[in-house]
Formats: C-alpha cells, structure tokens, sequence
C-alpha cells in the first residue's frame, strides 16, 4: 500500500492523506487529542482478499459509462471529482452492483467502526477527517445512534 501511495506521489504530484496530516498538526498545535478511528490495515486487506475472492468475476467484465473508469483518465482531476459526494455515490452504487463483496469490506464494515470509534470519543464536539467515501456511511450512522446533526 506504502508503495502504490508513494507512485501517486511522484507521477501525479499527489500527496495521499495529506488532509490527515494536515488535521494531526493543527490537533498537535491546538492540544487537541487524536483519535484514530479506522480499523487497522491488516484487518481492511485481509477483508479485502476475501471479498476478491468473492467478486472477482465483476471485475473483468466492462465498466463502460460507469463513473470509476471515467476518473482514471486524468488522475488529477480524478482525484478533484472523488472529493465530491456525488461522485461518490455514484461510485458506491456501481460497487453495490458489481462487487458487493468488496463495498462492504471496503467501505460499509468500515463506516460502521469509525462511526463507533466518533460515538465513543465523547465531549460536546468532534471533529472527524474522514475520506469523501465514508461520508454518507458515516453519517448515516452517526444520525441513527447520536440523533444529533453532523455539521
């Protein structure tokens, strides 16, 4: 992952989890405690192999007018559209379609730990950084357990 992380990088001028890094200065500077929130890499790849397993056969078949190939024609501005909910979406959906398996280790177990981990934190306020494709899994959660708005 390191490795695919550090092509970005340097062929696109991309700077992954640069949001990430920026939040832990600012909580650093501010005194502010950290929390991570995601469940450990190994737990997502492992998760991942078997959804692979499972869905592999969605992934050979075209992906023509769908939204995930038409991002990869210009990275850069790939990158831009994957901040967009909307985009997202769109993405999620074509996933649910095709690789069930895969959306669900991917994103859907995911959102469901973050948002417990966020639900845990306490206090009066929280402040998340969360990838554009939790969002809504996020906060679909967060509304049904806390009742309160997510702003």
């Amino acid at each position: 992952l390191r490795a695919h992380q550090a092509a970005l990088t340097k062929v696109f001028q991309l700077r992954p989890g640069g949001e990430f890094i920026a939040a832990i200065e600012e909580a650093r500077a501010r005194g502010v405690p950290i929390v991570c929130g995601d469940r450990s890499i190994d737990e997502t790849v492992s998760r991942l192999k078997k959804a692979f397993g499972q869905d592999w056969w969605s992934l050979l078949t075209s992906w023509e007018g769908e939204a995930l190939p038409s991002l990869l024609s210009d990275p850069q501005e790939g990158v831009e559209k994957l901040r967009d909910r909307e985009t997202m979406r769109r993405i999620r959906a074509s996933l649910q379609a095709r690789s069930p398996h895969i959306l669900e280790a991917m994103l859907h177990e995911r959102d469901e730990f973050m948002a417990q981990r966020l639900l845990n934190c306490g206090g009066e306020r929280v402040l998340a950084v969360v990838g554009a494709a939790h969002m809504d899994g996020i906060e679909e959660r967060w509304l049904q357990r806390a009742g309160r708005d997510i702003v």
